[in-house]
């Protein structure tokens, strides 16, 4: 029942970025820095999903050579939360413009690719029909 909850919040939340407007920004504030214990304090947290580790490739392309490495879940969605907190911070210091930047950025570089390996792991793991 957690994971079939986590697969469906976490495929409503990467489809909503992917719906985030494109903005520009000239200058933007830098958001406040998330600490290495809060850090450690949210993997720990998603390390007691019922599994954690999975096969992953890098670069799935036909041309890629990339060998299949180990995936972790709970490091995805730490490193999800990281980036959409980053956003949330400068969201609510009232720099919206400069959250949707930054959750659109993220999303492009870093936490899109953890939640679409989250999402192929969490559908490929036995999950109950509901």
């Amino acid at each position: 029942m957690l994971l079939f909850q986590a697969t469906r919040l976490l495929a409503r939340l990467y489809a909503a970025g992917l719906y985030l407007p494109d903005v520009t920004l000239d200058d933007y504030p830098e958001a406040p820095e998330i600490s290495t214990d809060a850090r450690h304090a949210m993997f720990k947290s998603f390390a007691t999903l019922p599994f954690q580790y999975y096969r992953e490739v890098f670069n799935p392309s036909i041309e890629s050579s990339d060998e299949p490495v180990t995936g972790d879940l709970a490091d995805d969605f730490a490193d999800i939360y990281v980036d959409l907190k980053s956003g949330l911070d400068l969201f609510e210091q009232g720099f919206e413009l400069a959250a949707v930047w930054t959750w659109r950025m993220l999303l492009g570089i870093h936490w899109g690719r953890h939640a679409t390996s989250a999402l192929r792991a969490l559908h490929n793991f036995e999950l109950p029909d509901e």
